[in-house]
């Protein structure tokens, strides 16, 4: 089952991260895939992939090697599969938790050609975020709680441990009641630069935090919003993105055989 070789491939992982790893049983009811502990720290984790449609995959490497560009495009507004699977990861890790003490982080694995628009995916979804722009001078910036903030519905959740077969990236969730805890542990030590936290990137001036009640369902409002919270105007960056896939043969992408 996709579910169990997706849980196989967090617990090996966690088992190098140096995690004590425990596969919980299924059982009547729907519960947390894992019970980890690390340097004194005990975690419970949900798996949940979003994986790439085997089908769907093989008519884009069809279309590929025939010389056709493929694109690919997902939502980014917080109303997509995403994080409906993060709602059900929360119920079922609450289902397990015993005590407040215990870390709770859901695993989500990306895969597939378009694996990076994916993984942004996740991240936008997670944080309620997009990308916005000052008027003024162009400031490309990251604008987290402008949409439906995953992270804020779900305050139980400390966080998500974002993976592909590239790397492993933790997002911290600042609604927690366990955050400053989160940040003193071994685990998020050890991720180090690999951790995304927004407090983080809002103190060193890259992001932006929207404030208040404003209207969420409304871009005009969040950008009413966000220019009276910075001061200058601002303008949202459209909440899809999209990727392309294409085939390059080999020596071309060595410089050979190029004409001039």
């Amino acid at each position: 089952m996709v579910v169990d070789q997706g849980r196989d491939y967090a617990i090996r992982v966690l088992q190098r991260l140096g995690l004590e790893v425990e596969a919980i049983p299924e059982g009547s009811s729907k519960t947390a895939d894992i019970r980890a502990a690390h340097s004194g720290d005990h975690y419970l984790i949900e798996c949940k992939q979003k994986h790439h449609d085997l089908d769907e995959e093989k008519r884009t490497l069809e279309k590929i090697v025939k010389g056709e560009v493929v694109l690919h495009s997902e939502t980014q507004d917080g109303k997509n599969s995403i994080a409906k699977r993060i709602y059900e990861a929360a119920k079922q890790i609450e289902s397990s938790a015993d005590d407040e003490e215990t870390f709770r982080y859901i695993w989500i694995e990306v895969t597939g050609l378009d694996k990076d628009l994916r993984w942004q995916q996740v991240v936008h979804t997670f944080y309620g975020a997009t990308y916005a722009t000052t008027y003024q001078d162009n400031t490309l910036f990251t604008a987290f709680y402008v949409a439906k903030s995953a992270a804020f519905r779900h305050p139980s959740i400390d966080g998500l441990l974002l993976i592909d077969r590239s790397g492993l990236c933790l997002l911290l969730n600042e609604f927690s009641p366990r955050y400053e805890r989160i940040k003193l542990t071994a685990l998020c030590r050890q991720i180090g630069a690999g951790v995304l936290d927004p407090r983080v990137h809002i103190r060193e001036g890259y992001a932006i935090a929207l404030d208040g009640d404003a209207d969420r369902s409304s871009e005009k409002s969040i950008e009413a919003a966000l220019t009276a919270q910075m001061g200058t105007k601002v303008g949202l960056i459209p909440m899809t993105q999209y990727s392309a896939t294409s085939f390059l043969p080999n020596k071309l992408r060595h410089g050979k055989g190029r004409e001039e």
